[in-house]
């Protein structure tokens, strides 16, 4: 895969985003334990006894139900694309892509017109929530590519969670290096709190990622 120089490209430094659950980094309290694993539980697709359902849908049924009463209620225009965020390593045959899932619920809900995965990671690249140094912007946007065959206006990006918000801006930056002239913003299903900030699972949130330095990126609200 070819690395066009940065200087090259359209790039913003600032992503909208927005946000349905919190995900508690730690575990410090029954109510944040019990938050993080609910929102685990999304990201691995399970089934959920109780809605008769796996869990994405569970959570893409009740935001659809409720999105009108939330700042989410503009966010999914009808003829939004859902684009999955790829995973940091490179997808094997037959491997769960939560954001995938995710985009399939989603839609299924009316919250997007379609969904289309047309971002690839080719160079694998640290997890976030194991890696000691964090991966910037740059480098996730030099270990992706995207084909070229959307006809998307709109785009919505969607990743399972949401901590800095690097990951958003280099997939951002490769849509837009292949697809120029598209609005692009991000979903997270959930984003990650202290569990200071625990207070209800369900707090719908619009926000921007804004990257100050190639290792800094500042989430807000944080």
């Amino acid at each position: 895969m070819s690395v066009i120089p940065l200087s090259e490209l359209s790039r913003p430094n600032q992503v909208t985003f927005g946000s349905y659950l919190i995900y508690p980094t730690r575990c410090r309290s029954l109510c944040a334990a019990k938050f993080k694993n609910m929102v685990l539980q999304i990201k691995e697709d399970r089934y959920n006894f109780t809605a008769k359902c796996r869990m994405p849908e569970y959570a893409a049924r009740r935001l659809a139900e409720s999105v009108t009463d939330t700042v989410l209620t503009d966010f999914f225009e009808p003829d939004s694309v859902l684009v999955p965020v790829p995973r940091s390593g490179i997808l094997q045959k037959d491997a769960l892509w939560p954001s995938l899932r995710i985009c399939e619920a989603l839609v299924s809900q009316g919250l997007g017109a379609r969904y289309e995965p047309i971002l690839r990671r080719e160079i694998p690249v640290p997890k976030s929530s194991y890696s000691k140094t964090r991966t910037g912007p740059t480098q996730h946007f030099q270990s992706l590519s995207a084909s070229p065959i959307s006809t998307a206006r709109n785009i919505i990006l969607v990743d399972d969670i949401v901590t800095r918000g690097a990951t958003f801006i280099g997939c951002c930056w490769r849509l837009l290096d292949t697809l120029p002239d598209r609005r692009v913003k991000c979903f997270a299903i959930a984003r990650t709190v202290w569990d200071e900030d625990v207070g209800e699972l369900t707090d719908p949130c619009l926000g921007t990622c804004t990257r100050e330095s190639e290792q800094f990126v500042r989430r807000e609200p944080g």
